[in-house]
């Protein structure tokens, strides 16, 4: 078992949390979804003296799902970026044309 507090539900959706970042008023517990999607990662980065308490075991369970849903969301993405990018490049070729 770890040193800190006992993990509670995620803030945010209750699932299990794998991630706590300890605060004086009251620690958040985060899944490591809503770890990554609230841009918790971006504040941290900013702040390197702030802690961060890593379950391993949760988070390796947490990962693949994670994982699929980011490349799910690049592949997405890139397709759209091929769509609005063809509409400009037919919208170019019937105004030069």
């Amino acid at each position: 078992q770890s040193s800190f507090a006992p993990l509670k539900p995620c803030t945010i959706c209750q699932s299990k949390s794998c991630i706590v970042i300890p605060s004086l008023a009251a620690p958040k517990h985060f899944c490591l979804l809503h770890y990554l999607g609230t841009g918790n990662h971006r504040k941290r980065s900013k702040n390197k003296r702030s802690k961060l308490f890593v379950h391993p075991l949760r988070l390796e369970s947490q990962l693949p799902a994670v994982q699929d849903l980011f490349s799910e969301a690049f592949v997405e993405l890139q397709k759209e970026i091929r769509e609005e990018s063809a509409r400009g490049l037919d919208l170019n070729l019937n105004l030069a044309g």
